[in-house]
């Protein structure tokens, strides 16, 4: 996973660091894991984790009843400047 997460800010002007990226979706301990490994709910923060790679200004989640739980729990901690769209 750790290739995934150091790979994906590379590609943006304004990139957020791997290491911010992991700790936001509380996935630190789990980056030397590789991704088939992860539970689905790892996965789903994975996923939100490398889409914000470029701290765009917003995120639009796709099948959020799939692992929402798991996504909304971390992003509830992200700073406000970090996090620009609430989920209501």
């Amino acid at each position: 996973m750790s290739e995934a997460i150091a790979a994906a800010p590379s590609l943006y002007r304004a990139p957020v660091a791997a290491e911010q990226l992991l700790a936001d979706m509380g996935l630190t301990e789990k980056r030397r894991d590789f991704i088939e490994k992860l539970s689905g709910g790892q996965r789903r923060r994975l996923d939100v984790a490398l889409a914000s790679a470029g701290d765009p200004p917003l995120l639009v989640l796709d099948e959020p009843t799939s692992g929402f739980v798991c996504v909304v729990r971390p992003l509830r901690y992200l700073p406000c400047s970090r996090l620009r769209a609430c989920v209501g």
